[in-house]
Protein backbone atom coordinates (compact mmCIF):
# COMPACT_ATOMS: atom_id res chain seq x y z
CA UNK A 1 0.00 0.00 0.00
CA UNK A 2 2.88 2.33 0.82
CA UNK A 3 4.34 1.67 -2.61
CA UNK A 4 1.01 2.59 -4.25
CA UNK A 5 0.81 5.90 -2.36
CA UNK A 6 4.38 6.90 -3.24
CA UNK A 7 3.78 6.05 -6.91
CA UNK A 8 0.62 8.14 -6.90
CA UNK A 9 2.54 11.02 -5.26
CA UNK A 10 5.21 10.89 -7.99
CA UNK A 11 2.53 10.86 -10.69
CA UNK A 12 0.75 13.92 -9.25
CA UNK A 13 4.07 15.76 -8.90
CA UNK A 14 5.02 14.96 -12.52
CA UNK A 15 1.65 16.17 -13.85
CA UNK A 16 1.91 19.42 -11.89
CA UNK A 17 5.47 20.13 -13.05
CA UNK A 18 4.95 19.19 -16.69
CA UNK A 19 1.61 20.92 -17.19
CA UNK A 20 2.91 24.39 -16.35
CA UNK A 21 2.67 26.81 -19.23
CA UNK A 22 4.69 29.91 -19.93
CA UNK A 23 3.72 32.96 -21.93
CA UNK A 24 2.17 32.37 -25.33
CA UNK A 25 4.68 32.59 -28.17
CA UNK A 26 4.24 34.34 -31.52
CA UNK A 27 1.94 32.87 -34.19
CA UNK A 28 3.53 30.57 -36.72
CA UNK A 29 3.80 31.33 -40.44
CA UNK A 30 0.68 31.18 -42.60
CA UNK A 31 0.06 27.87 -44.30
CA UNK A 32 -0.06 27.36 -48.06
CA UNK A 33 -3.39 27.91 -49.80
CA UNK A 34 -5.11 24.71 -50.85
CA UNK A 35 -8.34 23.58 -52.44
CA UNK A 36 -11.34 22.94 -50.25
CA UNK A 37 -13.19 19.68 -50.58
CA UNK A 38 -12.41 16.76 -52.84
CA UNK A 39 -10.13 17.28 -55.86
CA UNK A 40 -12.25 17.21 -59.01
CA UNK A 41 -15.49 17.88 -57.13
CA UNK A 42 -17.72 20.81 -58.11
CA UNK A 43 -20.77 21.98 -56.17
CA UNK A 44 -23.29 24.23 -57.92
CA UNK A 45 -26.23 25.81 -56.11
CA UNK A 46 -29.13 26.82 -58.36
CA UNK A 47 -31.90 29.21 -57.33
CA UNK A 48 -34.94 27.49 -58.85
CA UNK A 49 -37.03 30.66 -58.56
CA UNK A 50 -34.90 32.15 -61.36
CA UNK A 51 -35.75 29.33 -63.81
CA UNK A 52 -39.43 30.26 -64.21
CA UNK A 53 -40.48 26.59 -64.34
CA UNK A 54 -42.79 26.73 -67.34
CA UNK A 55 -45.17 23.94 -68.23
CA UNK A 56 -43.78 21.78 -71.05
CA UNK A 57 -45.60 23.02 -74.15
CA UNK A 58 -44.63 20.25 -76.56
CA UNK A 59 -46.55 17.70 -74.47
CA UNK A 60 -50.19 18.80 -74.96
CA UNK A 61 -52.67 17.79 -72.30
CA UNK A 62 -50.03 17.42 -69.59
CA UNK A 63 -49.13 19.62 -66.65
CA UNK A 64 -45.48 18.61 -66.55
CA UNK A 65 -43.00 21.35 -65.68
CA UNK A 66 -39.34 21.39 -66.64
CA UNK A 67 -36.38 23.70 -66.03
CA UNK A 68 -33.16 23.56 -68.08
CA UNK A 69 -30.16 24.37 -65.91
CA UNK A 70 -26.67 25.00 -67.27
CA UNK A 71 -24.05 22.94 -65.41
CA UNK A 72 -20.59 23.61 -66.93
CA UNK A 73 -18.95 20.87 -64.83
CA UNK A 74 -21.27 18.24 -66.34
CA UNK A 75 -18.80 17.06 -68.96
CA UNK A 76 -18.81 13.91 -71.09
CA UNK A 77 -16.08 12.51 -68.81
CA UNK A 78 -18.28 13.04 -65.73
CA UNK A 79 -21.29 11.51 -67.51
CA UNK A 80 -19.23 8.54 -68.69
CA UNK A 81 -17.18 7.61 -65.62
CA UNK A 82 -17.66 10.28 -62.97
CA UNK A 83 -20.41 10.86 -60.46
CA UNK A 84 -23.37 13.24 -60.22
CA UNK A 85 -25.56 13.91 -57.20
CA UNK A 86 -28.68 16.10 -57.32
CA UNK A 87 -30.62 17.11 -54.23
CA UNK A 88 -32.44 19.98 -52.66
CA UNK A 89 -30.13 22.01 -50.47
CA UNK A 90 -30.55 20.63 -46.95
CA UNK A 91 -33.18 18.25 -48.28
CA UNK A 92 -33.93 15.04 -50.09
CA UNK A 93 -32.03 13.64 -53.09
CA UNK A 94 -33.57 13.29 -56.53
CA UNK A 95 -35.43 11.40 -57.92
CA UNK A 96 -38.07 11.76 -55.21
CA UNK A 97 -41.81 11.22 -54.78
CA UNK A 98 -43.43 14.00 -52.76
CA UNK A 99 -46.80 13.09 -51.25
CA UNK A 100 -49.19 16.06 -51.06
CA UNK A 101 -52.39 14.87 -49.43
CA UNK A 102 -53.75 12.08 -51.62
CA UNK A 103 -51.72 13.24 -54.63
CA UNK A 104 -48.09 12.72 -55.67
CA UNK A 105 -45.53 15.02 -57.26
CA UNK A 106 -42.54 13.25 -58.81
CA UNK A 107 -39.23 15.18 -58.87
CA UNK A 108 -36.77 13.80 -61.42
CA UNK A 109 -33.91 14.93 -63.65
CA UNK A 110 -32.19 14.11 -66.92
CA UNK A 111 -28.51 14.74 -67.63
CA UNK A 112 -26.78 15.82 -70.82
CA UNK A 113 -23.38 17.40 -71.39
CA UNK A 114 -23.52 20.84 -69.77
CA UNK A 115 -27.28 20.62 -69.03
CA UNK A 116 -29.47 19.26 -66.28
CA UNK A 117 -33.20 19.11 -66.92
CA UNK A 118 -35.22 19.14 -63.70
CA UNK A 119 -38.70 17.67 -64.21
CA UNK A 120 -41.90 17.79 -62.17
CA UNK A 121 -44.52 15.13 -62.93
CA UNK A 122 -47.79 15.72 -61.02
CA UNK A 123 -50.53 13.15 -60.47
CA UNK A 124 -53.77 14.00 -62.25
CA UNK A 125 -55.59 15.48 -59.23
CA UNK A 126 -52.83 17.81 -58.06
CA UNK A 127 -53.73 21.50 -58.34
CA UNK A 128 -51.56 23.60 -60.69
CA UNK A 129 -50.34 25.90 -57.92
CA UNK A 130 -48.84 22.85 -56.13
CA UNK A 131 -46.78 21.78 -59.15
CA UNK A 132 -43.63 23.54 -57.98
CA UNK A 133 -40.23 22.63 -56.51
CA UNK A 134 -40.18 21.49 -52.88
CA UNK A 135 -37.42 24.01 -52.05
CA UNK A 136 -35.86 27.10 -53.59
CA UNK A 137 -32.31 25.80 -54.05
CA UNK A 138 -31.05 22.76 -55.94
CA UNK A 139 -27.58 21.40 -55.11
CA UNK A 140 -25.72 19.71 -57.99
CA UNK A 141 -22.47 17.90 -57.22
CA UNK A 142 -20.23 16.57 -59.98
CA UNK A 143 -17.11 14.50 -59.39
CA UNK A 144 -14.61 13.95 -62.18
CA UNK A 145 -13.54 10.36 -62.86
CA UNK A 146 -10.31 9.15 -61.29
CA UNK A 147 -7.41 9.21 -63.72
CA UNK A 148 -4.47 6.88 -63.13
Amino acid sequence: MKRYKSGLLYLVAAVLLLSCEGPVGPAGPAGADGQDGIPGMTVQLVDLRSTGFPFVENLPGTRIRMARIEVPSLTLAVLGAGSVSVQFKDGFPLPHLEHIGEEVLEHDYKLDAGILEYWLFPSSGLADHLVRPAADTLRIVTINPLVR
